[in-house]
Formats: structure tokens, sequence, C-alpha cells
């Protein structure tokens, strides 16, 4: 019996961070193939790939520094732009491609044309022999067995992505497929994953190092973060460097930071992807894991952020913080106050009644129970400056007012708290306290 040794070989590789097998049958005949399609990427990242392998420099694909914008400089940093805001990529090329002289029509045709994705969706070579089971020829003779080298290689490129491309009124192209074969007559090219004895192995995805910011409310003038050792501040006036213009509330400032540092230059900023997921600023590594797990983050007070952890790490986007720590204190009452007996909310004297209340009294009930209850809503609904500070509940098992400043952290720490001897009650400290 004749002996025949075949070497099948399979190599993982990975495409634009997706796993795609190549399978050969190596011996008296051979075989390859793409066990799948394969996206290569767009021109635009093929350029930036080419300035940062070989330093060469395609000056129509490496973006400019624009007037309001950070120039795009790693294919990192492009990656992170077109993942955060792929219509402002568009539009800051569309801009590029202006400065470099290109005409205003042909303009955002040819930066849809260099952000298309390519695709190779067929790639076989085929140097076996195939039996001719029974075929016959066009003039009716039998097939011999199909020898010889069989090809098959398809490109695609898509527009998708952009929206499609405009080439005449009312005629959008989606899609471009082009497939070139060549075999011999009676042969046909057999389906993928073709290897009996070569399973396919998914590679897993890779895994980023990432963490975050939550903020509490919009940052105050002059709050900061900290990335990696670079301080970004958000401030009120005209921002320069490594500030963040505040907005009129903290989705409008979240908006603007993230903007701000997506087209940051700085060596440290840049080594990451920022985006918003509700008050969180999400701070993702652009390289996959190990890397990045020691790029240190931190919020201070005035920026009323807290981090995920001091450092990034996987898995770390999707970790809960604990519920953060507010100042608090009670009034505990002896007995139900007698009437014009007075507590003190950080200078603000609110007085205990019989008769009808006026702003910042409350009418005494028939026993403590209902003074509280009375107490608690007239609190809750006042719009006192320093009253509308906390929010206010009853203990009525210990007789107490409790009282928790809104505001997580150390700022409720100065609110004052007393009560006079004909409201019966003792507060329990001279101010609210974190361990209140």
């Amino acid at each position: 019996m004749a002996m025949q040794t075949e070497i099948y070989l399979r190599a993982d590789t990975r495409i634009d961070e997706q796993p795609v097998p190549i399978e050969a049958t190596i011996g008296k005949e051979f075989f390859l193939q793409l066990a799948r399609p394969a996206t290569l990427g767009t021109p635009v990242s093929f350029g930036y790939w080419l300035h940062e392998t070989y330093k060469t420099k395609v000056d129509l694909l490496i973006l400019d520094d624009l007037e309001g914008n950070k120039k795009i400089t790693t294919a990192a940093q492009l990656r992170a732009l077109a993942r955060s805001n792929p219509t402002e990529l568009q539009s800051r090329l569309e801009a590029h491609l202006a400065k470099q002289g290109i005409p205003d029509k042909v303009q955002k045709l040819l930066a849809k044309a260099l952000l298309a994705k390519i695709t190779i969706t067929d790639l076989l070579i085929d140097g076996r022999k195939t039996k001719n089971d029974g075929k016959v020829d066009k003039d009716g003779g039998e097939v011999d067995d199909v020898g010889g080298l069989k090809l098959r290689f398809g490109l695609e490129v898509s527009f998708k992505e952009t929206g499609g491309l405009d080439i005449l009124p009312n005629i959008i192209l989606d899609t471009v497929t082009l497939v070139v074969s060549r075999f011999p007559e009676g042969y046909k090219f057999p389906p993928r994953v073709l290897l009996p004895t070569i399973e396919p192995m998914a590679l897993p995805a890779p895994s980023y190092a990432s963490g975050y910011i939550e903020f509490s409310d919009n940052p105050v003038n002059d709050g900061k973060i900290t990335l990696n050792g670079t301080g970004w501040t958000l401030v009120d006036g005209t921002p320069t460097g490594n500030q963040t213009k505040r907005g009129d509330d903290l989705n409008a400032t979240l908006a603007a930071l993230v903007e701000d540092l997506n087209g940051s230059d700085d060596e440290n900023v840049s080594k990451c992807s920022y985006k918003v997921d509700g008050k969180r600023l999400i701070i993702t590594y652009n390289e996959a894991a190990p890397a990045g797990q020691d790029f240190a983050i931190a919020a201070d007070a005035k920026s009323r952020g807290r981090v995920s952890d001091a450092k990034l790490s996987v898995g770390e986007e999707e970790k809960a913080l604990p519920e953060p720590a507010h100042a608090s204190g009670f009034i505990t009452f002896a007995t139900n106050p007698a009437a014009n007996g007075t507590i003190a909310l950080n200078g603000t004297e609110w007085t205990f009644v019989d008769g009808t209340p006026a702003a910042k009294q409350t009418k005494r009930g028939g026993n403590l129970s209902e003074t509280l209850d009375a107490l608690v809503a007239g609190l809750n609904a006042s719009s006192d400056k320093n009253v509308k500070r906390c929010e206010y509940s009853a203990d009525k098992q210990n007789g107490r007012l409790v009282i928790k400043y809104k505001e997580a952290g150390s700022a409720g720490e100065n609110f004052a708290i007393g009560a006079d001897s004909d409201s019966k009650g003792t507060a329990s400290g001279a101010k609210l306290s974190l361990g209140g």
C-alpha cells in the first residue's frame, strides 16, 4: 500500500483584533485557505501603520493640527477617535483634505473613500487533484481528474460606516466586491473549514485595562482630575492647555471633557480613549492588557469625582462603587417640643408653634411622633438656602430628627446644628460629621 505524508497547518491570527485562522495542507498536494473573512482596516489606518512602522509619511493620510483640534499622531489615537466619535473623525479628515488643497466638491467623497472598510472575503489556493465524479465536459466527454493550481481571491470595500458613497443624485454606493478565480473546467471550490483533523479554535477577545471617574455633580471651578500624573482642570474661563471649560450642567461638562481628552496629544492622556456613561467618565487603555494596569487615575474634592480604583485594571469599567459617605447627625427630643422652642440648622432657626405655621415653622402635634412627621415634611419642602442642603427623616423609636447632608464627602462637616431648651432637643454634636 502506498504511503503518503501530509502536514496539516493552522495559524491563528488576529486581524483588527478579530480571530482569523489560516489553514493549510502541505504534502504531495497543497491547500491553503483563509477560514473566514478578514477586515484589514481603512486606507487612513494603513497610512498610520506605514508611518509608525517604516517612518513613511503619507501626507494625505496623516491628519494635520487644525485650529480647534489636536493632531492625531498615532494609530492608537486614530482607533480611539473612530470608536468614540466616527462622525468627528470624518469631519476632521474633510478639514484636513481641504488644507491639502483638495477641492470642496471632492472632500466629502474622498474622506468617505479613505475611511472605507476593506475586507478580504476569500483567499483559497488549492493544488490538490479532484476526482471527476462522473463529470463530463461541454462536448460530452469524460473529465479527467482536475489538477493544477486553483485560486480564488475576494475583496470587499464597504462605505456603509460613513453613510455610503454618493456617486450620483439618488444613487448611493454601499459596497464594492471583487472576486477573482482561476480554475480548470469541472472544478468546484470547496467550502471553508475543510481540514478534518483540526477543530477551529476561536481566540478570546482582547481585554483592555479600564476604569472610571464617577461625578456626584457638576465639578466646581478649578476641579481637577489626574491621568497617570497629568492634571486636567475644569475651569469657568477660556481653557488653555490641559483644561476643559465647565458646562451649565454635568452632562455638558462631561461631553466637553471627553472631546478634549480624546483630542489631547499629551503623552499620558493619549494612551487612553474616553467616553461617557451616565455620570461616569470611562477610561480605557488603548493597548490590550496586560498593558495599562499601571495607569493611575485620581480626582480632587472640587471635581466632585470618585475613582473606581487608584489604577486601571481589566474589568474595572463594570466595577460598582460603594455608596459614598455623607455627613450626618441628629437631634434627639426628650419629649414633645414646647411652643416657641427652636432648632438651628446652619444658622437658620426653625420654630415649633401651636397656631398656623408660617415660614420656618412647624405646628406641634398631639405627641412627639406627630410633631416629627410634620417637622420632616416641612424641612424637606423648605426653600431656605441652609435647610435645603440636607435631607431629613424621623427615627421615631429614638425620638430623633435625622439630618443627612446631600452632597457626599467632607463638605457637610461644616453644617452646624443645635436645639434650645424649649425644643426639648439635644444635638448629636455641634456640626454634622461623616461618622454621624
